[in-house]
């Protein structure tokens, strides 16, 4: 145990051990409770960071590639600079500066080349340039501002509305800096939840998607994967790590309902 927790921080591992506490005032543990078994929880989470990741990736690409699809579309490859362009957004001059300060620490080759030909002409790169060098926060950001017309013709591309896909943007966002910090993911409440459309029988019938765990969050993965033709093996691989971990890992604790496995997303 000592050789462990020389690698591996208390706290952070205390947060695995919290649900195994005994529900009497004390800090003792449920006497079913060993290392073992909270170590394999605490692997498992790693695995499914790793399976988040990989289908956040896809998905955040596919969302780069049609917000500079269908703004460029409507208002120009440097249309974001002009205020009028972002109706929405009330902090354009911050914006412009993130977007930037990104472009300036990248040295992608694409930007150097472009700075070298056409930087006497243009302070700002164009959008489809720009998107792949921004944060997916600044993504989010700029979002935000687009005109609604603009962000529902994006989010058509997924079959959401696009007041959806902004709370989309928005707990994907979150989810992903998680991730990134190699943060819990089972058993975590999320703060930051992705809204439902519960309109469509795929999230209510014959099983209610909730929102505030895990499970809500890998269904709108799930969903969106469907829609991406290069994304639609990611489901298979988030069910082989479930199928191969149920049985000792708590599912109910990740806000799997009963009779997950029957819900339209999941099939």
């Amino acid at each position: 145990m000592i050789s462990l927790l020389a690698h591996l921080n208390y706290y952070r591992l205390s947060a695995y051990l919290f649900p195994y506490r005994r529900n009497d005032g004390t800090e003792q543990y449920k006497p079913s409770t060993n290392l073992d078994s909270i170590l394999e929880i605490y692997r498992f989470d790693e695995e499914l960071r790793n399976t988040l990741v990989a289908g956040l990736e896809r998905i955040e690409v596919s969302f780069r590639t049609n917000v500079a699809y269908h703004f460029s579309h409507a208002c120009g490859p440097f249309g974001y600079v002009d205020r009028k362009n972002l109706p929405d957004l009330n902090d354009h001059t911050k914006l412009l500066y993130r977007m930037q300060e990104e472009k300036d620490k990248t040295s992608e080759a694409f930007k150097d080349h472009f700075v070298e030909k056409y930087g006497d002409k243009h302070e700002y790169l164009p959008l489809w340039m720009a998107v792949e060098l921004m944060s997916f926060g600044t993504l989010h950001h700029l979002l935000r501002g687009i005109d609604h017309k603009i962000r529902q013709a994006i989010a058509s591309e997924y079959g959401i509305d696009q007041v959806v896909l902004q709370s989309w943007f928005l707990s994907l966002n979150t989810l992903r800096n998680l991730c990134a910090h190699h943060s819990r993911i089972w058993n975590r409440t999320f703060g930051v939840k992705p809204r439902i459309p519960y309109k469509n029988d795929l999230w209510t019938k014959p099983v209610l998607i909730t929102n505030d765990h895990i499970f809500g969050l890998a269904s709108v993965l799930a969903y969106l994967g469907d829609q991406i033709e290069n994304s639609k093996d990611w489901k298979g691989r988030f069910l082989a790590l479930i199928n191969r971990c149920n049985e000792t890992i708590p599912l109910f604790n990740m806000g799997f309902p009963s009779g997950w496995e029957n819900s339209g997303i999941w099939k």
